[in-house]
């Protein structure tokens, strides 16, 4: 089933997960903005991070932002 954008909200929590070849990655992050194409969020707090670059530590750190895709998100805290 295909994940409609209009569920999410700029300002809510969710949870942002994947698995890839380098282990189980979660985190809990907010939507900053949205376009068509993916979420724009922050980092709140990483649970488990297997990027294999620390990525989502660093976006954390200096309050950084990224894109994401709807697919990966999910109801949070």
């Amino acid at each position: 089933m295909k994940v409609c954008q209009n569920q999410f909200k700029v300002g809510e929590r969710y949870i942002y997960a994947f698995d890839n070849n380098e282990g189980h990655t979660e985190a809990l992050v907010e939507i900053v903005k949205k376009t068509n194409k993916c979420a724009i969020i922050k980092f709140i707090e990483i649970y488990e991070e297997h990027t294999g670059n620390g990525i989502f530590a660093y976006l954390l750190k200096i309050n950084g932002t990224m894109g994401a895709s709807y697919e990966l998100l999910k109801a949070g805290e």
